[in-house]
């Protein structure tokens, strides 16, 4: 039996239609969310532009 991990790196949420990102999934909400995120909206611009940082780097380190 093989078992996928569909947790959202983001929100923790589990959502079979998330997309794989540098090998990370990001569920549908969290996407529409940053495609929505407004640059002059700092908190949730910097909050989304850290956590695809993270997952950059730890794409690159593995």
């Amino acid at each position: 039996m093989i078992v996928v991990d569909y947790n959202c790196k983001i929100c923790g949420g589990n959502d079979k239609d998330s997309i794989d990102f540098l090998g990370s999934k990001i569920c549908k909400s969290c996407v529409n969310k940053i495609s929505s995120t407004d640059v002059y909206d700092t908190i949730n611009y910097e909050y989304y532009k850290a956590n695809i940082k993270k997952m950059w780097l730890d794409y690159i380190a593995n």
